[in-house]
């Protein structure tokens, strides 16, 4: 079996939760801050070789998040990972071919 080599990329900004990416009632849209997160994403990936997945291959995903967990007056702050997920994937799968 052949071992595929990882691809590590480190984003120097946090991805768009769900709850901001979209606006609009009752017509929903994209919000001004997902549009600038896939621009962002989008600059990013202009610096890197384009990838790509030969034949009908799976593709395994591992996110590492770091940021800031403590609110202004010291409470944990409770965050929802699949929020960010959810529109990184969605955002990195258009640089994928």
């Amino acid at each position: 079996m052949k071992t595929e080599k990882a691809i590590i990329l480190s984003l120097p900004f946090l991805p768009v939760s769900v709850n901001k990416a979209y606006a609009g009632y009752p017509k929903r849209h994209c919000s001004k801050d997902y549009k600038k997160f896939q621009k962002d994403v989008d600059l990013f990936f202009r610096k890197l070789p384009r990838y790509s997945i030969e034949g009908n291959k799976p593709l395994e995903v591992r996110y590492e998040f770091t940021m800031k967990v403590y609110c202004k007056n010291g409470n944990i702050k409770k965050q929802d990972l699949a929020n960010l997920e959810k529109t990184l994937s969605d955002t990195l799968a258009h640089h994928i071919d």
